[in-house]
């Protein structure tokens, strides 16, 4: 070797020299980035939520891209869950949440379909048997309740858009006109 680079003249050499320097810095580079850690994908963002810190948990339902269990900032609102869910999904009834009401641990947001739309379930009348579902029912499917009429109906279907739907069937009792004598007999042909 030490003959053949004596046989170059000194010009080549540098030239050979500064092109193995180039190629070992480019590769060096190369293998730097490789070995540099990942930012990871953190879903706990939340734009409109404080950064006190507090996380809570949520469940995302019903008519977005993942639903699931979150971890959201305390005072994050029903918009920054259903964003961290995926977004809406393309049946998603986002006029019946108040997409601005703010969440807390343990809530549940059920974000309704169209009705008419892919993947959309009309609930069932009582008359049928079978229960109502308190989040997706029409005005006309709640009018089938024992006591429930236009009005009640609207007030059920206006608390749900308020509240981001129903936790639970004793959640009617915060429904103005809805006291626990007509609780009790709604009970039994409902559920959420």
């Amino acid at each position: 070797m030490e003959a053949f680079l004596r046989s170059l003249p000194a010009r080549r050499i540098a030239v050979v020299l500064c092109v193995l320097a180039a190629v070992g810095v480019v590769g060096g580079y190369g293998v730097a980035m490789r070995a540099r850690p990942k930012p990871a994908h953190i879903s706990l963002a939340s734009p409109s939520a404080t950064s006190s810190g507090h996380l809570i948990f949520v469940h995302v339902a019903g008519s977005v891209r993942h639903p699931g269990l979150y971890e959201l900032h305390e005072g994050a609102r029903v918009n920054d869950a259903v964003l961290t869910a995926g977004g809406a999904a393309d049946d998603a009834d986002l006029d019946a949440l108040n997409l601005a009401a703010k969440v807390k641990d343990g809530d549940k947001v059920l974000v309704p379909a169209k009705s008419g739309g892919a993947g959309a379930q009309a609930a069932p009348s009582s008359s049928e048997g079978a229960l109502i579902n308190l989040n997706t029912a029409t005005a006309d499917q709640l009018e089938t309740l024992p006591g429930v009429g236009p009005s009640t109906a609207q007030k059920i279907i206006a608390y749900r858009t308020d509240h981001g739907g129903f936790r639970t069937v004793d959640d009617l009792q915060n429904v103005p006109g809805i006291g626990p004598r007509k609780l009790d007999q709604i009970r039994p042909h409902v559920t959420v």
